[in-house]
């Protein structure tokens, strides 16, 4: 990838190239097992350009433009079973056009999402809307309408509290027939206490219709609900709800890293409905309890990732769900 971004809010023109190539497996899951697999071969071609006339008034108005090629092509793993249901090659190529506001309402913080680092946050209205259309005569297998968009913004009810509400959506309408569509909302609440801690609050729901087959809406160990197998539940809806109490530590140790720690509990379910709006599968809601501790380091560079160590207690486990689920993951943020 080469590019020269929209670095800052009056920076008055961007450019960007990107290519990549992958090939890969990839796992259709159930109750945190391997149903199918498939290969996949993804190559990715993406130019745009753009321009702003920069920062006034508190806000900046961006426009891009570009074109961007997709290919998948799926077929049988190599030394696996042959898929059940192998998904259609798929081609996207389409020139597209984006439009983005930000209103500039940034303040930096420290200790919200990430240890011992400055934090950008932004209060004021962000959103941003891009617009495609792929076509055989650029390439593409079919006429589709891309879209994508969203929208952010935030409120301090008080010097100590914080509020950032976000929504996100994208699909591809195949003769007014939505393909691959999701939309996800998240709210969010921090709220600092025991001096210089934070209570930690997150509500966040995801809608899906019409996935491509390589996609899934799951959630599990490694999408929040700690206390269960990863990749657990998969559905066409998804809701997950947390609360934690985060614990911060300004002492470097062995030169090396920053600890914190944290105590929480999810809640959260995936379900599939089926055509009429009617549930189509039991929705299943649970819970859990547990505890944390978070390595961050101190030698990295500003967007270090942090090491977690979590231990937790599902409160609605079957037979087939342990007491205590151990999970050691990386992530960007605590």
């Amino acid at each position: 990838m080469l590019e020269r971004p929209f670095y800052s809010l009056d920076t008055r023109w961007a450019l960007g190239v990107s290519a990549q190539r992958d090939d890969r497996v990839d796992s259709l899951y159930n109750l945190g097992h391997i149903f199918d697999r498939f290969q996949h071969q993804q190559d990715v071609f993406e130019v745009y350009t753009g321009l702003s006339p920069g920062l006034a008034h508190r806000s900046t108005h961006r426009w891009r433009a570009g074109f961007t090629y997709e290919r998948d092509r799926f077929g049988d793993a190599r030394g696996f079973d042959p898929p059940s249901l192998l998904p259609p090659d798929r081609t996207l190529a389409y020139p597209w056009i984006s439009y983005e506001y930000v209103n500039d309402g940034f303040f930096t913080a420290r200790d919200l999402d990430r240890l011992e680092r400055t934090e950008d946050v932004n209060l004021g209205r962000q959103y941003h809307l891009r617009l495609g259309w792929s076509s055989p005569s650029f390439g593409g297998d079919a006429n589709r309408l891309i879209v994508d968009t969203g929208a952010s913004l935030g409120w301090r009810p008080s010097p100590r509290q914080l509020v950032l509400a976000s929504l996100a959506g994208g699909s591809r309408l195949n003769r007014n027939v939505a393909e691959n569509l999701l939309v996800g909302a998240n709210l969010r609440y921090y709220n600092r206490d025991f001096g210089n801690n934070l209570f930690y609050v997150s509500l966040g729901w995801d809608v899906a219709h019409a996935l491509d087959p390589e996609n899934q809406l799951l959630l599990g160990g490694d999408t929040g609900l700690r206390g269960y197998p990863l990749r657990y539940l998969q559905g066409d809806n998804r809701v997950l709800f947390t609360v934690e109490q985060r614990f911060f530590s300004d002492r470097e140790f062995f030169h090396l890293a920053h600890l914190g720690a944290a105590v929480f509990f999810d809640a959260g379910s995936a379900w599939f409905q089926d055509g009429d709006g009617k549930v189509a599968a039991e929705r299943r809601l649970l819970r859990d309890i547990g505890f944390g501790l978070r390595i961050g380091s101190s030698r990295s560079s500003a967007r270090g990732t942090m090491v977690h160590v979590d231990l937790a207690f599902p409160l609605d486990r079957g037979h087939d769900i342990k007491s205590l689920q151990w999970l050691v993951s990386t992530k960007d943020t605590f």
